[in-house]
């Protein structure tokens, strides 16, 4: 039975290197029952994984150099076996139900309690989406009245700042002025939230951004109208002001429609002017 848990990677070559990572059946394995070899040697054990397995489709070669696809009626975290069906007439089926739905189904993966390894705390189990603002565009801050505010536990010896009676669950307070974005920062404001052509900002949407490298302060442009915004100047009807913060809230977002935004670096002695970046309400 070759096969991996996952199946492959393609980047590091260990896809070809079948005798170290590819998975083989025990000996004592039956039609129905897949036992996973413990040869000394052969990494990534099923049993390592601590997942379980049940309602998955196993995808193997039983007695020949066919696949065959059966649905994985009974495994347990920690095993090393698991039971199929023996109707092997079912495979077609298992193996369309399979290509249909492993990625775009989060039904199986959410009734999954899958151990986070190592330490951790202030975790929260459960649909995030509930609990955040609008994560399918990136703004992860809690939504007003999410469990996350004020649900985790101070760490000790960690000095870390936050409002309210406890720090929030996540990397972002409710009600904090700032937005952390990470990565690398370019000579003009980058990393749009919403990003750059997105159909499906909400009508509450702020508009947040990663600085400019070495700007002390952002210009703000806003409107209906692309041309407009990308050559507006602080006098404009477009302008929206000067920020200090990198959170911009704009007023009456309209259902349906689309806006376009600009920011500019300012720093003592030149302005640097960004991109024009666009979003379209739901």
């Amino acid at each position: 039975m070759p096969a991996r848990w996952p199946n492959a990677r393609l980047d590091d070559g260990s896809l070809w290197d079948m005798p170290a990572t590819w998975r083989h059946q025990h000996p004592d394995s039956t039609l129905g029952r897949m036992i996973d070899d413990d040869t000394p040697g052969n990494t990534d054990r099923l049993a390592d994984t601590r997942i379980d397995f049940t309602d998955a489709i196993a995808i193997m070669n039983i007695g020949s150099w066919l696949s065959w696809a059966q649905r994985i009626e009974r495994h347990e975290p920690g095993s090393d076996r698991f039971t199929y069906h023996r109707d092997m007439s079912r495979s077609g089926r298992s193996m369309a139900r399979a290509a249909e739905n492993f990625l775009g189904s989060e039904e199986w993966w959410g009734k999954k309690e899958i151990p986070l390894p190592g330490i951790h705390s202030n975790n929260f189990v459960g649909d995030v989406r509930t609990q955040l603002r609008d994560a399918d565009n990136r703004d992860f801050r809690p939504r007003q009245g999410s469990e996350l505010i004020d649900a985790g536990i101070p760490t000790e010896g960690v000095k870390a700042a936050f409002l309210g009676r406890a720090p929030d669950i996540g990397p972002y307070e409710f009600g904090d002025e700032n937005y952390w974005i990470p990565g690398r920062k370019f000579p003009r404001p980058s990393t749009p939230i919403p990003p750059d052509g997105t159909m499906s900002a909400k009508t509450t949407a702020d508009l947040m951004w990663l600085g400019a490298y070495r700007a002390a302060t952002h210009d703000v442009y806003f409107g209906h109208d692309r041309k407009a915004v990308a050559e507006a100047g602080p006098g404009a009807p477009e302008y929206r002001g000067n920020r200090t913060n990198n959170i911009f809230h704009p007023k009456s977002l309209q259902q349906k429609k689309t806006y376009y935004w600009r920011v500019d670096g300012v720093s003592d002695s030149t302005t640097t002017r960004g991109d024009v970046w666009t979003f379209t309400t739901q």
